[in-house]
């Protein structure tokens, strides 16, 4: 049971399975992008709704990016699998790795937008 509890600590798991899902998504995104402007489906924001280019650049640009922080994420996860000892910390820093992923892909792209077609 102990090893068990190693392999599936708050850690491992939060950035582990985050990671996954940033992975699936960045290549779901980059594989079926939206054609259109939407509300629904894509990277969302103000800048990258300007217009059907920015759009479209968005879009392929937050793929890229999702796909590098989740590949990140897992790669940092499998170590904590095995030697990290659990812990009430290992939550927390799991968020805080979480959190700066999606800080870091919004500041990719949002760069990316901002030199490419001006603020």
């Amino acid at each position: 049971m102990a090893a068990m509890e190693t392999l599936l600590n708050p850690f491992s798991l939060t950035v582990g399975l985050s990671g996954l899902i940033f992975l699936i998504s960045g290549y779901v995104l980059k594989r079926r992008p939206p054609r259109e402007i939407n509300w629904f489906y894509g990277y969302r924001t103000s800048a990258s709704m300007r217009s059907q280019e920015r759009w479209d650049f968005a879009q392929r640009e937050s793929a890229v990016a999702g796909m590098q922080v989740g590949g990140a994420m897992v790669i940092l996860s499998l170590p904590a699998m095995w030697f990290w000892p659990p812990s009430f910390l290992q939550l927390y820093l799991g968020i805080l790795v979480l959190v700066l992923g999606v800080v870091y892909l919004f500041w990719k792209v949002q760069t990316g937008l901002r030199k490419r077609f001006g603020p």
